[in-house]
């Protein structure tokens, strides 16, 4: 479901901003700068709802999409669920989602838990 780092590497960096003045970053670097907070992303979904029951609304991303080469890549992505307390709730669960070639991963966990 999230892209790993050789797809990074090898599918996303070169036509990413990451890659480009003004950020112009290694590719590891821009990595370890996605991963940290998707990793902390990740965890606190887990501990919030691991082991519940959600039930998923709708939907709704930011209108502009941006196209990276091959990439496109969708960002601002709201969820609205139905979390465990039974309240609904719309928040971002989660960071940019990529396409490329009709497939889709997140490319981060990065999220407002």
């Amino acid at each position: 479901m999230v892209v790993h780092g050789r797809e990074f590497a090898d599918l996303y960096y070169m036509d990413s901003p990451y890659s480009h003045p003004p950020y112009q970053q290694q590719a590891g670097m821009a990595w370890t700068l996605i991963q940290n907070p998707s990793i902390g992303g990740l965890t606190r979904l887990l501990q919030k709802f691991g082991g519940t029951s959600i039930r998923y609304v709708s939907h709704k991303c930011d209108p502009k999409v941006e196209h990276e080469g091959k990439t496109t890549r969708y960002a601002g992505c709201l969820i609205v669920l139905v979390e465990p307390d039974g309240k609904e709730y719309t928040r971002r669960y989660f960071g940019s989602v990529i396409e490329i070639g009709g497939q889709f991963k997140f490319l981060s966990y990065s999220n407002q838990l």
